[in-house]
């Protein structure tokens, strides 16, 4: 690889962080509004399933968690696969987890055992 071409490499780099970056900026915003707003309504939440507040932080918790280290995993497999292949994966997933939690909607220790899924 010659001096010109790093060059063209160097630039298509800097043109994709330009193009990703307002994306993470945006995703990072939303998660943080994300937990301020889920501390706001977890009082209810814990009134409406009959649980203590704690229970519903450790469930908010364990998503978290479920998130971080699925986010290190996608961020391993993605110089492996390709995206549409994750996506899909994604999508599948998902789908699977609501479909597995939508009979338990009215028992909270049923309808989290698919969460894992859906994160």
């Amino acid at each position: 690889m010659d001096h010109h071409d790093q060059l063209e490499q160097d630039r298509r780099n800097a043109k994709l962080v330009l193009i990703a970056m307002p994306w993470v900026i945006f995703l990072l915003f939303m998660q943080v509004f994300n937990e301020n707003v889920f501390s706001l309504v977890t009082p209810k939440i814990a009134d409406d399933f009959a649980i203590s507040p704690g229970t519903v932080s450790w469930v908010v918790t364990i998503g978290g968690v479920i998130l971080g280290v699925g986010g290190a995993v996608y961020a391993a497999l993605s110089d492996s696969l390709s995206f549409r292949k994750l996506f899909l994966f994604g999508v599948i997933a998902f789908a699977a987890g609501s479909l597995l939690a939508s009979p338990f909607n009215l028992r909270l220790c049923w309808s989290l055992w698919p969460e894992p899924f859906n994160a």
